[in-house]
């Protein structure tokens, strides 16, 4: 029994640790000044939070791998636009030089949600 127990605690701990690593490896920056690759799947996006230099225009080239993840179009919050697209169909998107902040990005019809980091 108390080996029983002690593989559980094992196992519980090893989840946590994956869990913590997965969570935190998706939260840092990719950093770019030049075309960004974003991925959309079930999971979110990949990579889910960009850093980039203010006063450049941003590249980004999207594709989304799932038909449960986006629906429609990637929304860009702050600058009021969005850009439809469709499964497995790649968009390149290029926004306009940014002033120093943030832009959130989100998935219409879903929970999916990005941002990026201006510097």
């Amino acid at each position: 029994m108390k080996n029983d127990t002690l593989a559980v605690y094992i196992i519980a701990a090893i989840v946590i640790v994956a869990g913590m690593f997965f969570y935190y490896s998706r939260m840092q920056p990719h950093i770019s000044d030049s075309t960004i690759n974003i991925v959309v799947s079930r999971s979110g996006y990949q990579p889910a939070m960009i850093q980039v230099p203010a006063g450049k225009p941003v590249n980004l080239h999207i594709v989304r791998e799932n038909n449960e993840a986006c629906k429609t179009s990637i929304d860009f919050l702050q600058l009021n636009s969005a850009y439809p697209f469709m499964l497995d169909i790649p968009i390149n998107v290029t926004l306009p030089p940014l002033e120093p902040g943030t832009v959130d990005f989100v998935c219409e019809g879903s929970n999916l949600h990005g941002r990026i980091v201006v510097v």
